[in-house]
């Protein structure tokens, strides 16, 4: 739970009765505030966690029945809110978890922490008649049936619909595990296409989910479109490559799916280093960036961007009208305010930090011993990362990684420390992954996506013109720094998303001149999106910190010195002694 500013505070006046809309309609963002809610809002939800071998405990996957039950309770009908419609879909019975775990609590151990489900809970969730338990087999089908008449009857009544879907996730194909009597990974699966097929092609519709690649709420407004299979972002390759609407879309889009673990942290560390002024001070980049003070703020950064991340730790909710995120990349709030959020909030009884049931919070980051949950969540992304063509495993790069991979998927358990850093390395690789995807997108080329693209299958069947312009491209893209290095215990740099980018604009049939135009205009705009994340919460959050601005105070001090020294060893024409005449 992240804790309200005291100067950032929504006011009756504030809110606005006009829906006023950005023209980008169609992105996604990460937001810690929920989202709008209209009075005439029908809302629909889903947690697709069933209890197999008992998932659903707290300890496991019950952290998204926390959130289910946290929203269930923030959106519950009131006398100063009342939504068109609510249902909301699971295969466990509220009593039966109860029963079996007692409590369900939401948020942070260093933080605020409440009570979302227990037997106190159980009358207030079974009166409002809202929960529908369905059989773990037609969990989805129900859903989506009720799905399609939803979206139908709001056309109709002129209504907003909002969407939520809590459960494990992929990194790209946007496939959620939704109910079964078995695994969690060998549920069915709820893809883009069947909400697409289900939902009506004219409604107003907001999608909030929680997965194992999101790190707060990711939020996705769909309004008068329809859903695309293949998700573009809402700009141009051919406008003007610096304008900052297209780094606020781009930044916006590109953090889709965790990927803000490698992105956020780093606009950050070039905020604090600014890579510009080096150049102009006449520094060797390579000789500055290898230093002992620039790896120690590199890891600081990283360490207090996991200490921000609603992921590592927070996994809570802003109630701060500086977090809201809903205003700033949409549209002005109009309906349920934000501080009739926090009042319900407050309504649900607070853990004590030190209170012994607070071992089983569902939270994935906490500082105590990594629950099931957490290694559930590692082992989902090993599996997208295996399926992705991640490259030979004898790579130098990949070794490491590859056999913990490997040994993951098998069952192997593993050390707190270990699991984390695993953790972190596939987050790199897989956020990297996609963003290569929208390097492609936003350079407007009919490509597969990186997941699904297999590099060493091109490279075999490539003749020797096309290899060697491949590694001019390859090389042309490293110099222009495309993709960031990984940080803290991220591992070593991964190579195929600049194989696939390069691969992607030789495929694109321009010569290379045009590529490497295309590369500069990717990197105008990477610039633009670093620093528009820069300035977000979490963002001036790590910068913040007193470890990262210690240790950035360090790297000043090193480069100050760096400086000086190339500056009296370079040669200068005003301190040249005349040479001799000759006789």
């Amino acid at each position: 739970m992240v804790e309200p500013r005291a100067n950032s505070t929504v006011t009756p006046s504030s809110i606005n009765r006009q829906a006023l809309k950005h023209a980008n309609e169609d992105k996604e963002f990460f937001s810690f505030c929920p989202p709008d809610v209209q009075p005439n809002t029908r809302i629909i939800a889903l947690c697709g966690i069933n209890d197999f071998q008992n998932n659903a405990s707290p300890e496991a996957d019950g952290w998204f029945l926390s959130d289910f039950f946290l929203f269930h309770h923030l959106l519950q009908h009131s006398h100063t809110f009342h939504a068109s419609n609510q249902l909301w879909f699971t295969c466990v019975e509220p009593r039966a978890l109860v029963t079996k775990y007692g409590e369900y609590v939401h948020g942070s151990r260093s933080g605020d922490c409440r009570v979302v489900l227990d037997a106190k809970k159980l009358e207030q969730i079974e009166s409002s008649q809202t929960i529908r338990v369905i059989p773990a087999k037609d969990l989805l089908e129900r859903f989506l049936a009720t799905l399609r008449s939803e979206t139908q009857i709001a056309v109709r009544e002129n209504q907003q619909v909002l969407v939520f879907i809590f459960g494990h996730g992929e990194a790209e194909s946007f496939g959620v595990s939704i109910g079964g009597e078995g695994p969690s990974d060998r549920a069915l699966q709820l893809t883009e296409k069947k909400l697409h097929e289900a939902i009506h092609p004219n409604v107003d519709l907001t999608l909030v989910m929680t997965s194992c690649f999101s790190g707060g709420w990711l939020v996705k407004p769909y309004t008068d479109s329809r859903l695309s299979v293949v998700k573009r972002l809402n700009v141009s390759g051919t406008a003007a490559a610096g304008d900052e609407q297209e780094s606020r879309a781009w930044a916006s889009s590109a953090s889709r799916g965790r990927a803000g673990g490698s992105i956020y942290a780093a606009a950050v560390l070039n905020a604090l280093v600014q890579p510009a002024e080096i150049h102009r001070e006449g520094v060797d980049e390579s000789e500055a960036m290898s230093c002992l003070t620039y790896i120690n703020l590199r890891c600081a950064v990283h360490q207090a961007y996991k200490e921000s991340d609603p992921f590592y730790g927070i996994h809570g909710v802003s109630f701060a009208a500086g977090d809201d995120m809903w205003e700033s990349e949409w549209r002005t709030r109009s309906g349920f305010p934000l501080l009739d959020y926090q009042k319900k909030w407050e309504e649900l009884l607070q853990v004590s930090p030190n209170q012994p049931a607070f071992d089983s919070v569902p939270t994935l980051g906490f500082a105590g011993s990594i629950g099931k949950g957490f290694y559930n969540v590692v082992r989902a992304k090993a599996r997208a990362y295996a399926d992705s063509f991640p490259g030979a495993d004898n790579l130098a790069p990949n070794l490491p990684l590859h056999y913990s991979v490997r040994q993951l998927l098998q069952g192997a358990q593993f050390s707190e420390n270990k699991l984390m850093s695993i953790n972190d390395s596939l987050d790199y690789r897989l956020s990297a992954l996609q963003l290569a995807t929208q390097y492609t997108t936003f350079l407007e080329l009919a490509f597969p996506d990186a997941v699904s693209f297999d590099v060493e299958k091109w490279a075999l069947q490539a003749d020797n013109q096309r290899l060697e312009l491949f590694r001019k491209v390859k090389r042309y893209n490293l110099n222009q720094k495309i993709f960031d290095r990984p940080i803290g215990d991220q591992g070593w740099r991964y190579p195929k998303p600049d194989q696939y980018l390069a691969i992607a604009l030789i495929e694109s049939s321009l010569i290379y001149e045009d590529i490497c135009e295309r590369i500069d205009q990717i990197k105008t705009v990477k610039l633009g999106a670093q620093r528009f994340l820069a300035k977000m919460p979490i963002a001036e959050k790590i910068m913040g910190n007193q470890k990262v601005m210690k240790k950035q105070d360090k790297f000043v001090q090193t480069w100050g010195k760096l400086t000086t020294r190339l500056r009296s060893l370079s040669p200068q024409k005003g301190s040249r002694k005349p040479l001799p005449l000759s006789p």
